[in-house]
């Protein structure tokens, strides 16, 4: 029997690794849930210190855009992905 996870990425046909973007990423949740089915976050946007601070303590490989949305382009957000 197969674990639901791989399940649920069978039926969606989303191979592991797949790269994402997180705008409005708090403290991470959403993102460490994503990252626990495969998923690789490859830009994290948050306004708030506080929540970028925990993003880069627990996840210093991942790369952190603190600012406000409305101030940073996407192509910003697409170069700072790497994508």
């Amino acid at each position: 029997m197969s674990h639901p996870v791989d399940a649920a990425r069978d039926i969606l046909g989303v191979p592991m690794n797949t790269k994402v973007i997180s705008l409005f990423s708090g403290a991470g949740g959403i993102d460490y849930g994503l990252e626990a089915v495969g998923f690789e976050t490859a830009v994290a946007l948050e306004m708030n210190h506080a929540c970028c601070e925990t993003l880069r303590r627990s996840r210093p490989r991942w790369r952190v855009i603190e600012d406000d949305i409305m101030n940073v382009s996407s192509a910003a957000i697409l170069d700072a992905a790497g994508i």
